[in-house]
């Protein structure tokens, strides 16, 4: 009788074993499961990271470039409003016409001697030379020339009698001489009195199509420094 009941007691015993080892295999199994399925999770959400990254690198680079296009179109709508502002200034200088030129006075007789300079003791020296204004039909077309002006520097430093005795271009004649006739010098002087003098000087126009504008319309005709006075 003991020996049946204890032989029950150990299939028992040896079943609850068996259930216990079941149910911890079962729990492995489950913890096992959980595990794979964190791993697959934890991947995805790094799979996910390292695309949004990328994502924003890409971003930052479209947006590089789209500052860098901005830029450009900034730069090159000021460089087409600065063109058409130089464009509009060359119209104008080709449009404005000159300033009309001065009628020369008419010659007079005049009283008194008149000095050749090399009699005197002092040469006239020049204290305003304005600059003759060029033709309009010359202007931006590359014309140059020289015009040899006459007159006599008054002993009140006023120029009287001016006339072109020789010039290269007609059409140069009235500028040059309109702009000798006002021209003011501090006399000529001999014998300690200022005096009448005789002179002649070139006047030389260089308009050329590569000069600067603003000084061909202004005729960019001066008298020679280099040249002497006769």
């Amino acid at each position: 009788m003991f020996i049946m009941k204890l032989t029950r007691l150990q299939v028992g015993l040896t079943a609850a074993l068996g259930i216990a080892g079941v149910t911890g295999y079962g729990l492995q199994a489950e913890a096992g499961a959980n595990r794979r399925a964190e791993r697959e999770r934890l991947q995805r959400e790094q799979t996910a990271v390292t695309r949004l990254q990328e994502a924003t690198l890409r971003l930052k680079r479209q947006w590089s470039e789209t500052e860098e296009l901005r830029a450009a179109a900034a730069g090159a709508e000021a460089l087409r409003v600065e063109v058409a502002d130089l464009n509009a200034q060359a119209a104008s200088l080709r449009t404005v016409p000159p300033p009309p030129l001065r009628r020369a006075p008419e010659p007079v007789a005049l009283q008194g001697e008149v000095f050749d300079v090399s009699r005197l003791d002092e040469k006239p020296a020049p204290l305003a030379q304005p600059r003759p204004i060029d033709p309009g039909e010359l202007r931006g077309g590359g014309a140059n020339g020289e015009v040899v002006v006459d007159f006599v520097v008054m002993a009140d430093g006023t120029v009287r009698n001016a006339i072109a005795v020789r010039a290269s271009e007609p059409r140069l004649e009235a500028p040059a001489v309109d702009a000798v006739s006002q021209w003011k010098f501090k006399p000529g002087r001999k014998g300690g009195r200022a005096v009448q003098t005789h002179l002649q000087v070139p006047i030389v126009f260089a308009v050329g199509q590569n000069d600067d504008p603003a000084r061909a319309s202004a005729g960019q005709a001066r008298p020679d420094p280099s040249a002497p006075w006769f």
